[in-house]
């Protein structure tokens, strides 16, 4: 029986089992489960949800395509309101793409697949923990070995069939990888300013008074010509920049919060902030190196420009070609309403 959208503790472990199985450019198994009631009947994974054909669509296919849309939609779960009906009509979606494709690829032959798909194989569960810890976990989620494979075998050959069919005559010209550059120059091909940041903090639940007077004894030390590194290691009550003498890495100001990106991005070189005060207690900066900002030209990034404007164009070229298998193939969808 099909079940609401749920994904029992056994699909959930089963996703994050899948990953490992991404082998093909283009791997998408992203473990998540949409929220919601967490019991459900034991998966049956070979009940059909679709038809694609005459093919069927095992269950277990469909609760794959649940997690990994439940994962990739959960950020806009509240801000856009994402709800259950729309996460089991975008799985669907997912899943009639993926099997469409998987069908385009089954009508070539495809060289040495086979021999692929048993060579992965045998890597992934070695990369689990040999053949007893396979089999232990396989029995944990209902399947067998031919679901594995099979997962195997429906990425690599979509991926084949994308790159060697739909994506053969998919070319870049000069002048579409140069508009692509000016397209993304400032987000992709422009670094900002950065600033090699050190901190030391004195925690909220030392209270402002005591945290201050510490502070301000970090101050005098340091003016005295006391290293930050150390000061750091002796004062500071952030373990990880602690334990890296108060290093917390090059920052952009887009990097920080308002408050801390002002400080910092005013002291010069050798000059501790102000005290700085965030949710997490009171903190003083210090700047040792500004990397001025940094635009790399188009023939700098040319190699990186052709490839992303291919993706691009390779993208729209296979949602064109599964728009056509999808008017051209007979889908039956097999889910109760």
């Amino acid at each position: 029986m099909i079940r609401r959208l749920v994904v029992c503790s056994t699909v959930v472990a089963l996703c994050a089992f899948l990953p490992g199985l991404s082998v093909a450019a283009g791997g998408d198994a992203s473990p998540g489960a949409p929220p919601g009631d967490t019991k459900a009947p034991p998966l049956d994974p070979d009940t059909p949800v679709l038809r694609i054909n005459g093919r069927e669509v095992g269950e277990i296919w469909y609760e794959r395509s649940l997690a990994q849309t439940a994962a990739e939609l959960e950020p806009a779960s509240e801000a856009h309101g994402v709800n259950n009906a729309m996460v089991r009509e975008k799985a669907m979606e997912r899943l009639i793409e993926q099997e469409l494709l998987y069908d385009l690829a089954t009508r070539q032959k495809i060289p040495g697949l086979d021999e692929e798909v048993e060579r992965r194989f045998r890597a992934f569960v070695e990369r689990v923990g040999g053949e007893e810890e396979f089999k232990k976990q396989l029995a944990a989620q209902g399947m067998e070995e031919r679901h594995v494979r099979h997962i195997i075998r429906r990425e690599l050959a979509n991926a084949w069939y994308v790159e060697n069919v739909i994506g053969r005559d998919v070319t870049v010209t000069e002048e579409e990888a140069r508009s692509y550059y000016e397209a993304k120059k400032a987000q992709e091909y422009v670094h900002p300013e950065m600033r090699k940041i050190y901190q030391i903090l004195a925690a909220a639940s030392r209270g402002k008074e005591a945290a201050l007077a510490r502070l301000a004894e970090v101050r005098r030390r340091y003016e005295q010509g006391e290293g930050f590194g150390p000061l750091a290691q002796e004062f500071s009550d952030e373990p990880a920049s602690r334990l890296q003498q108060g290093f917390i890495g090059y920052r952009a100001r887009d990097d920080l919060p308002p408050q801390v990106a002002e400080a910092c991005f005013s002291a010069k070189p050798g000059e501790l902030t102000p005290v700085v005060e965030t949710r997490f207690g009171y903190h003083v900066f210090l700047v040792t190196e500004i990397v001025p900002p940094e635009s790399r030209s188009f023939e700098e990034v040319r190699e990186e420009v052709f490839q992303k404007a291919r993706e691009v164009k390779l993208k729209r070229a296979v949602e064109a070609a599964l728009k056509q298998a999808g008017r051209e193939a007979k889908v039956e969808i097999l889910l109760p309403h």
